[in-house]
């Protein structure tokens, strides 16, 4: 009786350790995953950061030299 106990509370504790083993396994893809889409829509945003925001410095740059050209200050033409 002791013995056949013994054994089923080994089976249970094995089998337990598998599952555990398996689901650690699945939580890190899960977390891998994860890590790789976000990593994605980082990378999607900063471009599209980039593509706006690069006409608009262009456009304040090409701004403030107008405006140079219009008022220039006592700092040798310079707004800044």
């Amino acid at each position: 009786m002791s013995d056949d106990l013994s054994n089923e509370s080994f089976k249970i504790t094995s089998e337990t350790v598998v599952k555990m083993q398996k689901m650690m396994e699945a939580n890190d893809k899960n977390f891998k995953d994860s890590l790789e889409t976000l990593g994605k829509a980082m990378l999607q945003i900063s471009n599209k950061f980039a593509q706006d925001y690069t006409p608009l410095a262009d456009r304040l740059r090409e701004i403030v030299r107008i405006a140079e050209q219009v008022r220039p200050s006592d700092r040798g033409g310079s707004l800044f």
